[in-house]
């Protein structure tokens, strides 16, 4: 998802992204109509091409 690329270009490596924060992300686009699946697969795409 775009949105979890863009999420982690921003603020992934400044460390302030919380487990709280990124639950709220996974929430929104699950309530958006994203299954758990897709989430998870689309935050470690979004992490491997970032290279975190």
């Amino acid at each position: 998802m775009l949105r979890f690329h863009a999420v982690l270009s921003t603020h992934g490596r400044c460390g302030c992204l919380t487990d709280a924060h990124i639950a709220r992300l996974f929430t929104t686009a699950q309530t958006k109509g994203e299954s758990p699946r897709h989430c998870t697969d689309a935050w470690t795409n979004a992490r491997t091409r970032l290279g975190l």
